[in-house]
């Protein structure tokens, strides 16, 4: 269940980049994204 939650809020991050009007914002979530996916990995 968590892993299903988890993939979620990635692809949710990785569309919101993709969709993003700023560099920034795309950056942001670019970021989260890495972030969110590397916890995953290492935990």
């Amino acid at each position: 269940m968590e892993t299903l939650i988890a993939i979620v809020i990635g692809i949710f991050l990785f569309v919101w980049a993709l969709r993003a009007r700023s560099c920034l914002l795309r950056f942001i979530a670019f970021v989260l994204f890495l972030f969110y996916f590397g916890f995953i990995v290492w935990k």
